[in-house]
């Protein structure tokens, strides 16, 4: 299961998503994901919820900034999110 479960919300319409991330360490060698991780990472995708691996907080932060920009354009572009 994944380190963490993030909820994006938009500030301006309320649309929310929800994603998930699967925390490795930043320093030393590039730890991989096992075949665990990766099944579950499937699983999710199946179900509709993105996820994610991120080196370190700071990739993470980055990760959930990407998905709240995307959110913020689909509100920007009248979609259904």
């Amino acid at each position: 299961m994944p380190d963490l479960f993030v909820i994006i919300k938009s500030e301006r319409n309320g649309r929310s998503k929800l994603i998930a991330i699967e925390m490795k360490r930043q320093r030393g060698a590039r730890p991989t994901v096992s075949p665990k991780q990766k099944l579950w990472l499937e699983e999710l995708k199946r179900a509709g919820i993105d996820g994610y691996v991120a080196y370190g907080a700071t990739e993470a932060i980055e990760i959930v900034r990407d998905e709240l920009d995307k959110l913020r354009k689909e509100d920007d572009n009248g979609e259904v999110f």
